[in-house]
């Protein structure tokens, strides 16, 4: 679920992506598809790096 997303018309900046995903404990399945899917919306507005929770895909925290 998005919350909140804010995407800039100028391309030429360096844009950032901040994913917080609210990964869940001993599911890196679940983490793994939360992480795909803002990926895929990163791609969509050419975001230039993201940045995702700590220890997100191994479900460890």
């Amino acid at each position: 679920m998005i919350i909140e997303k804010y995407f800039s018309e100028n391309l030429k900046n360096i844009s950032i992506g901040i994913a917080n995903i609210n990964p869940k404990t001993r599911n890196p399945e679940g983490n793994k598809n939360s992480i795909i899917k803002a990926l895929n919306l990163f791609s969509e507005k050419k975001i230039n790096l993201v940045i995702f929770p700590e220890y997100c895909l191994s479900g460890y925290f």
